[in-house]
Protein backbone atom coordinates (compact mmCIF):
# COMPACT_ATOMS: atom_id res chain seq x y z
CA UNK A 1 0.00 0.00 0.00
CA UNK A 2 0.97 3.57 -1.19
CA UNK A 3 1.60 6.14 2.04
CA UNK A 4 0.97 9.73 1.14
CA UNK A 5 2.23 10.73 -2.19
CA UNK A 6 4.65 7.85 -2.57
CA UNK A 7 6.12 5.90 0.15
CA UNK A 8 5.03 1.65 0.05
CA UNK A 9 3.41 0.78 3.41
CA UNK A 10 2.23 -2.74 2.95
CA UNK A 11 0.14 -4.81 -0.01
CA UNK A 12 -3.89 -3.90 0.70
CA UNK A 13 -6.14 -6.85 1.21
CA UNK A 14 -8.38 -7.37 -1.97
CA UNK A 15 -11.44 -5.55 -1.03
CA UNK A 16 -10.39 -4.45 2.47
CA UNK A 17 -10.55 -1.02 4.18
CA UNK A 18 -6.52 -0.38 3.30
CA UNK A 19 -7.09 -1.18 -0.40
CA UNK A 20 -10.36 1.82 0.01
CA UNK A 21 -7.68 3.85 1.61
CA UNK A 22 -5.08 3.32 -1.10
CA UNK A 23 -7.71 4.59 -3.83
CA UNK A 24 -8.39 7.58 -1.71
CA UNK A 25 -4.76 8.59 -1.01
CA UNK A 26 -4.21 7.88 -4.78
CA UNK A 27 -7.00 10.38 -5.76
CA UNK A 28 -5.57 13.20 -3.30
CA UNK A 29 -2.48 12.86 -4.87
CA UNK A 30 -3.56 13.37 -8.11
CA UNK A 31 -5.36 16.41 -6.91
CA UNK A 32 -2.58 18.21 -5.43
CA UNK A 33 -0.32 17.70 -8.71
CA UNK A 34 -3.54 19.66 -10.74
CA UNK A 35 -2.40 22.83 -11.88
CA UNK A 36 -4.06 26.15 -11.14
CA UNK A 37 -5.79 27.95 -13.55
CA UNK A 38 -5.15 31.61 -14.49
CA UNK A 39 -5.40 33.60 -11.84
CA UNK A 40 -3.56 30.75 -9.64
CA UNK A 41 -7.04 29.34 -8.17
CA UNK A 42 -7.98 25.77 -8.63
CA UNK A 43 -12.19 25.89 -9.38
CA UNK A 44 -13.40 24.72 -6.19
CA UNK A 45 -11.20 26.50 -3.71
CA UNK A 46 -13.92 28.60 -2.66
CA UNK A 47 -16.29 25.60 -1.58
CA UNK A 48 -15.08 23.46 1.04
CA UNK A 49 -16.75 19.88 2.86
CA UNK A 50 -16.61 18.51 5.82
CA UNK A 51 -15.77 14.82 4.13
CA UNK A 52 -16.02 13.21 0.62
CA UNK A 53 -19.28 11.99 2.15
CA UNK A 54 -20.50 15.28 2.77
CA UNK A 55 -20.47 16.91 -0.95
CA UNK A 56 -23.79 18.12 -0.73
CA UNK A 57 -23.34 20.01 2.68
CA UNK A 58 -20.58 22.04 2.07
CA UNK A 59 -18.78 23.95 4.86
CA UNK A 60 -19.62 27.53 4.95
CA UNK A 61 -17.35 30.52 5.26
CA UNK A 62 -17.19 32.53 8.44
CA UNK A 63 -20.02 35.23 8.19
CA UNK A 64 -21.64 33.84 4.98
CA UNK A 65 -25.32 35.29 5.02
CA UNK A 66 -27.54 33.24 3.47
CA UNK A 67 -30.08 35.53 3.02
CA UNK A 68 -27.57 37.21 -0.14
CA UNK A 69 -27.36 34.99 -3.01
CA UNK A 70 -23.70 34.68 -2.55
CA UNK A 71 -24.40 33.80 0.73
CA UNK A 72 -26.89 31.11 -0.15
CA UNK A 73 -24.78 29.53 -2.90
CA UNK A 74 -21.85 29.28 -0.50
CA UNK A 75 -23.76 28.35 2.76
CA UNK A 76 -25.79 25.64 0.47
CA UNK A 77 -23.56 24.70 -2.40
CA UNK A 78 -26.28 25.48 -5.09
CA UNK A 79 -27.95 28.29 -7.05
CA UNK A 80 -30.92 29.67 -5.39
CA UNK A 81 -34.18 28.73 -6.63
CA UNK A 82 -37.56 30.10 -7.06
CA UNK A 83 -41.13 30.55 -8.72
CA UNK A 84 -41.78 32.78 -11.08
CA UNK A 85 -45.04 34.91 -11.39
CA UNK A 86 -45.75 32.65 -14.64
CA UNK A 87 -45.76 29.43 -11.95
CA UNK A 88 -42.71 28.25 -13.66
CA UNK A 89 -39.39 27.12 -11.42
CA UNK A 90 -36.46 28.67 -12.21
CA UNK A 91 -32.94 28.77 -10.68
CA UNK A 92 -30.58 32.34 -10.66
CA UNK A 93 -26.91 32.65 -11.85
CA UNK A 94 -24.44 35.67 -11.92
CA UNK A 95 -23.31 36.09 -15.43
CA UNK A 96 -20.10 39.11 -15.64
CA UNK A 97 -18.49 40.38 -18.85
CA UNK A 98 -16.52 42.57 -20.32
CA UNK A 99 -18.15 45.82 -21.56
CA UNK A 100 -18.58 46.41 -25.36
CA UNK A 101 -18.44 50.72 -24.68
CA UNK A 102 -19.33 52.67 -21.13
CA UNK A 103 -18.11 53.95 -18.22
CA UNK A 104 -17.28 50.39 -16.69
CA UNK A 105 -15.02 47.77 -18.12
CA UNK A 106 -16.77 44.82 -16.89
CA UNK A 107 -21.06 44.72 -16.60
CA UNK A 108 -22.82 41.70 -14.59
CA UNK A 109 -26.32 40.37 -14.87
CA UNK A 110 -28.59 37.62 -13.84
CA UNK A 111 -29.72 34.59 -15.59
CA UNK A 112 -32.56 32.43 -14.71
CA UNK A 113 -32.86 29.59 -15.93
CA UNK A 114 -36.45 27.97 -16.59
CA UNK A 115 -36.64 24.50 -15.61
CA UNK A 116 -39.52 21.64 -16.56
CA UNK A 117 -41.88 20.85 -13.60
CA UNK A 118 -39.87 17.70 -12.77
CA UNK A 119 -36.72 19.79 -12.91
CA UNK A 120 -34.98 17.18 -15.03
CA UNK A 121 -34.51 20.13 -18.31
CA UNK A 122 -33.91 23.34 -18.89
CA UNK A 123 -36.93 24.89 -20.84
CA UNK A 124 -36.08 28.16 -21.51
CA UNK A 125 -34.15 31.07 -19.71
CA UNK A 126 -34.62 34.97 -18.88
CA UNK A 127 -31.67 37.38 -18.50
CA UNK A 128 -32.16 41.31 -16.43
CA UNK A 129 -30.41 43.80 -18.21
CA UNK A 130 -26.83 44.79 -16.66
CA UNK A 131 -27.45 45.41 -12.83
CA UNK A 132 -24.03 46.45 -12.06
CA UNK A 133 -20.75 47.45 -13.43
CA UNK A 134 -16.94 47.61 -12.26
CA UNK A 135 -13.28 47.72 -12.75
CA UNK A 136 -13.17 43.77 -12.55
CA UNK A 137 -14.40 41.07 -12.96
CA UNK A 138 -14.52 40.06 -9.22
CA UNK A 139 -15.89 43.41 -8.05
CA UNK A 140 -18.69 42.66 -10.58
CA UNK A 141 -19.86 39.82 -8.92
CA UNK A 142 -19.46 40.55 -5.58
CA UNK A 143 -22.01 43.42 -6.20
CA UNK A 144 -24.57 40.73 -7.43
CA UNK A 145 -23.50 38.07 -4.45
CA UNK A 146 -24.64 41.01 -2.32
CA UNK A 147 -28.14 41.29 -3.50
CA UNK A 148 -31.26 39.63 -0.89
CA UNK A 149 -32.87 37.04 -1.78
CA UNK A 150 -35.89 39.17 -1.99
CA UNK A 151 -34.20 41.64 -4.33
CA UNK A 152 -33.80 38.62 -6.55
CA UNK A 153 -37.27 37.62 -7.10
CA UNK A 154 -38.32 40.90 -7.62
CA UNK A 155 -35.72 41.12 -10.59
CA UNK A 156 -37.10 37.65 -11.89
CA UNK A 157 -40.53 38.73 -11.29
CA UNK A 158 -39.72 41.98 -13.34
CA UNK A 159 -37.75 40.26 -16.08
CA UNK A 160 -40.57 38.01 -16.65
CA UNK A 161 -43.33 40.71 -16.69
CA UNK A 162 -41.29 42.55 -19.05
CA UNK A 163 -40.66 39.05 -21.75
CA UNK A 164 -44.22 38.63 -21.21
CA UNK A 165 -44.88 42.80 -22.42
CA UNK A 166 -42.16 41.82 -24.98
CA UNK A 167 -43.84 38.60 -26.33
CA UNK A 168 -47.26 40.37 -26.81
CA UNK A 169 -46.41 43.08 -28.64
Amino acid sequence: MMGDCGEVLASPREGGCAEKRLRRRKRRCAAERLVPAAGGELPWVAMSFGSAEDRLNPVAPEGADESTLGGYMAVYGRSAAFEGTDGEPYTVGIEAEQAAEGAHPWVGYLVFLRWSATGSAIMGHVETEDLAGGATEAHVRAALEGLTLHEVRALLDETIRRKQLDEDA
